[in-house]
């Protein structure tokens, strides 16, 4: 009961000189009472009193009011959700990663790529939260060609592992695709990258193999985490709010 007496206390400061702050407050506490509706209104009325750009939440707030509502079978709101989510903020990823997951789901997989190639047009650095599905759809609508010129302009750009790996997936051939780790590896020492080399390179001993495959992987995981930029959390989640600091 506590965060609704502090949501009574905070509204009864509405018409005062004390409204913006409590506003501020009042989302953080919606925000921990995963209210979205409620912190989708507050952030809608912050942005309207130019106290901030709370566009990128009020996305997030929208996507998870569509994770809601897919829950409960409601395809065609949670849809009308992130259509409004991807008008709110444009450059966020999120609403074009839920779509695409959805129409994945009722296996419209065009759709659901040219969902995940606009993500690398205006959102790039996100690219790597989207590389395993990107290819993925591009393996299951024909898009070979085009996914694999989308991933190599981003990896030029950021060369992430998680781009890699989609890229190799979807190389040709498979002497081809192993090639970009060798390439990352002369430029960007990475344990994770070698790791993923190995596994089809042969040894002269099967059970030497197994043994260092098993080692080299034991030691990469504690490696492929994600890192909260605000705080420098770490999980091997993803999570679109940081559980240690509560940012987007």
């Amino acid at each position: 009961g506590l965060l609704d007496h502090a949501e009574t206390a905070l509204l009864a400061l509405r018409g005062t000189s004390f409204e913006q702050d409590a506003l501020i407050a009042l989302l953080a506490i919606y925000e921990r009472a995963r209210d979205w509706a409620k912190a989708t209104g507050i952030a809608r009325e912050l942005q309207q009193r130019n106290a901030g750009d709370y566009r990128t939440r009020i996305a997030h707030f929208l996507c998870e009011q569509a994770t809601q509502a897919f829950a409960k079978g409601d395809s065609a709101a949670a849809n009308e959700l992130l259509l409004q989510a991807s008008a709110e903020a444009p450059q966020a990823p999120r609403p074009y990663l839920d779509r695409a997951h959805a129409l994945s789901q009722a296996h419209q997989p065009k759709a659901a790529y040219d969902q995940l190639a606009r993500i690398a047009q205006l959102a790039p650095l996100s690219m790597p939260l989207a590389a395993k599905a990107l290819a993925q759809a591009a393996q299951a609508c024909g898009q070979h060609s085009n996914a694999l010129a989308v991933l190599k302009r981003n990896y030029e750009q950021q060369a992430s592992i998680d781009v890699l790996d989609a890229i190799v997936t979807l190389a040709p051939h498979p002497p081809d695709g192993r090639a970009w780790y060798i390439r990352h590896l002369e430029q960007r020492p990475s344990l994770l990258a070698a790791t993923r080399w190995l596994e089809d390179e042969p040894l002269h001993s099967q059970s030497d193999h197994a043994l260092v495959q098993r080692a080299l992987t034991h030691a990469g995981k504690p490696l492929s985490r994600y890192r909260c930029g605000h705080c420098g959390f770490e999980s091997a989640t993803y999570f679109w709010q940081c559980p240690g600091c509560q940012s987007w």
